[in-house]
């Protein structure tokens, strides 16, 4: 069985790729769709793939429209769909993704409701409505797993191949030193 992790090459897919790269072979699935550190986050996912010697495929979209600040409306219905297509097309029933959030609140104002398990779960159902066989499931290893929780799998895992907190790029800026101020940065400096 072959598993494709959705690699922004973040903290969090990083860990996710790391995590399953330990239970079965694993690809990895990266997506340009404009974001505005598309360099770093590149750069990131590329390392990361060379290092554990997992095959990336990388694409390209340009109907992503971005919304105010962090926030991208519906973006992880579309990276989504891309990765369950992807994987069916190469035979993997699942979709690994970083996402770490159980519930949406409303009260969080970095919790958007395409980043909770409860919207993964309906999208397996979707998935599985416009499947004709083997449809494609989603999996979220990292629910309820705090920053500094994702750091240490990444602390851990990542030894063996040489891959530190410091090769990921989740800041949403583009520069070169992350930024302090977006919603990754203000999660949790490592």
């Amino acid at each position: 069985m072959t598993l494709l992790v959705q690699l922004s090459g973040g903290l969090d897919s990083v860990a996710t790729l790391l995590l399953s790269n330990e239970k079965e072979k694993t690809e990895a699935f990266f997506v340009d769709y404009g974001q505005i550190p598309i360099r770093q986050e590149r750069e990131a996912a590329r390392f990361v793939c060379s290092r554990t010697n997992i095959k990336l495929t990388e694409v390209k979209y340009r109907g992503m429209a971005m919304g105010s600040d962090d926030y991208i409306p519906i973006r992880n219905l579309v990276l989504g769909a891309m990765a369950a297509q992807y994987a069916s097309s190469i035979g993997a029933t699942t979709v690994v993704v970083g996402n770490k959030t159980n519930e949406y609140r409303k009260d969080d104002p970095w919790c958007w409701r395409d980043c909770t398990s409860s919207f993964f779960k309906l999208f397996t159902e979707l998935i599985k409505e416009c499947s004709e066989e083997n449809p494609v499931v989603f999996s979220m290893p990292l629910i309820g797993m705090s920053r500094a929780e994702v750091g240490k799998v990444v602390d851990l895992l990542g030894e063996k191949y040489e891959i530190k907190k410091e090769n990921c790029w989740s800041c949403y800026a583009n520069q070169e030193e992350p930024c302090g101020i977006c919603f990754h940065c203000k999660e949790g400096a490592l």
